[in-house]
């Protein structure tokens, strides 16, 4: 079988690994890389690995995209992210009603936001005693 040698083709199809072959096929890709690169570039988006970073002015604060894929933490993002963690979890556990059982547990404090008396003396207890066991 005959086919250019030193080309990408014959390195992808015929499995030939010559050097000018090889050689093609790293042109090829650094070509491929490098056009999206600059692509993605000119769009304004960074490079892989890299975080953007978002203006002062940008419209983007003080919303979940922000705090999640900008890893912005401005007062703004912080609130927003820690409102809607909070309503996640109101609408997965629900309220607690009085004579609930969970009371007293300082779980019910953090994942429920309950500060009926039980709840908040049970998670100061739990506090107090991690930070005396280290």
């Amino acid at each position: 079988m005959v086919w250019n040698h030193g080309t990408a083709w014959g390195y992808r199809r015929y499995g030939c690994r010559c050097d000018p072959c090889m050689a093609a096929m790293r042109e090829h890709w650094r070509h491929i890389g490098k056009s999206k690169r600059e692509q993605n570039r000119a769009d304004g988006m960074p490079a892989k690995g890299e975080i953007p970073v978002l203006d002062a002015d940008d419209p983007r604060h003080g919303t979940e995209n922000a705090y999640v894929n900008y890893k912005c933490r401005c007062e703004k993002c912080r609130a927003e992210w820690a409102r809607k963690t909070m309503d996640r979890r109101r609408r997965r556990n629900g309220d607690l009603k009085q004579t609930d059982t969970r009371h007293g547990n300082p779980m019910t404090y953090v994942n429920y936001d309950c500060r009926c008396e039980r709840c908040v003396t049970a998670y100061a207890d739990y506090r107090r005693d991690k930070r005396t066991a280290v």
